[in-house]
């Protein structure tokens, strides 16, 4: 089994995948790699992980502990079980292509958008209006199409 990744850097995207360390070199993760990361992730766990991250927080708002509850909200949308949860449960909804027109489907995309998640400067992409004809009413209704980015980031900002 792979261990979780436990440590933080910035991120360059490229065909194989290169990660930045403190802008000393590149290491590259091949694609299989990733996807056994993604294939043998305790899901589990993360489970339990978010569910007691999210306890801690509701008794740190019990308590009225306002450096607590930003300390553990900071912990959530850091820790890399919580990013994966949040890339599966848009992955497996069975929703359609973001506007960017991108949908994770193998492990190692999955992995990727894991990692590459990160709630600094981030910037929602605009959305894509669909208009939808109601069939009860017939009336036409508007709803926005966001990136499977933005979808992602707003999974993990709920978890919150």
């Amino acid at each position: 089994m792979f261990p979780i990744l436990f440590f933080s850097f910035s991120f360059h995207y490229t065909d194989s995948f290169s990660v930045f360390q403190d802008g000393k070199g590149t290491i590259d993760f091949p694609d299989d790699f990733l996807g056994k990361l993604w294939d043998e992730t305790d899901w589990q766990a993360a489970k339990e992980i978010l569910a007691d991250i999210q306890k801690q927080i509701a008794l740190a708002a019990y308590r009225h502990d306002d450096e607590a509850i930003t300390a553990l909200q900071k912990q959530l949308v850091r820790r890399m079980e919580i990013k994966q949860l949040a890339v599966q449960k848009i992955c497996g909804s069975n929703s359609g292509l973001g506007v960017d027109g991108v949908k994770w489907k193998e492990s190692g995309e999955k992995i990727r958008a894991a990692l590459m998640l990160t709630s600094k400067g981030v910037q929602a992409k605009p959305m894509r209006d669909i208009i939808v004809k109601s069939k009860s009413t017939g009336r036409e209704r508007t709803y926005g199409l966001p990136t499977y980015f933005d979808r992602v980031m707003q999974v993990c900002m709920a978890f919150l």
